[in-house]
């Protein structure tokens, strides 16, 4: 990726992830951690993925709690092909606002809009994004804003 390249999303009327799912085994991890997070400290050699899960994946609920379609939908984004080359780095993700519940291992495309971006230095730019988690059928599942921090790979001379 050049400089002329981030140049260009101020242009680009919006970028598209590939198709990506929550798994079950996100969900399962996503527990984990927020359970681990409010019980750090109380029998540590008893918390495993398997004793919290209870060694299968279906115990929990279908629908995929917004924090874990943000974080699947901005490494979604952020592998996209306008940033292959550029080193990416998530500044704040806002506040997710829920339209409609998703499923676990249901299809979703991150879809987003470019609202703002500004450029400091040659080889620094930042980007701030309006994010759509979306159906491929249609129907928006969960929007927020995204300010991503971007450096080219290669700094050319524009």
């Amino acid at each position: 990726m050049s400089i002329r390249d981030l140049r260009s999303l101020a242009t680009a009327p919006h970028l598209t992830s590939a198709t990506f799912v929550v798994s079950p085994h996100d969900l399962a991890a996503h527990v984990e951690s927020t359970f681990l997070g409010d019980v750090v400290g109380s029998c540590e050699e008893c918390l495993t993925t398997g004793s919290i899960t209870g060694g299968e994946l279906g115990g929990w609920s279908r629908i995929a709690p917004p924090p874990l379609l943000v974080g699947r939908a901005i490494a979604a984004l952020t592998g996209a092909e306008p940033w292959v080359g550029a080193e990416v780095t998530v500044q704040v993700a806002g506040r997710p606002k829920s339209h409609a519940p998703a499923l676990v291992g249901e299809p979703l495309v991150a879809w987003a809009r470019v609202r703002a971006r500004s450029q400091w230095r040659p080889d620094l730019c930042f980007v701030t994004l309006g994010v759509s988690v979306r159906r491929p059928s249609g129907g928006e599942v969960l929007g927020f804003e995204l300010a991503l921090e971007l450096r080219p790979a290669a700094v050319d001379a524009a």
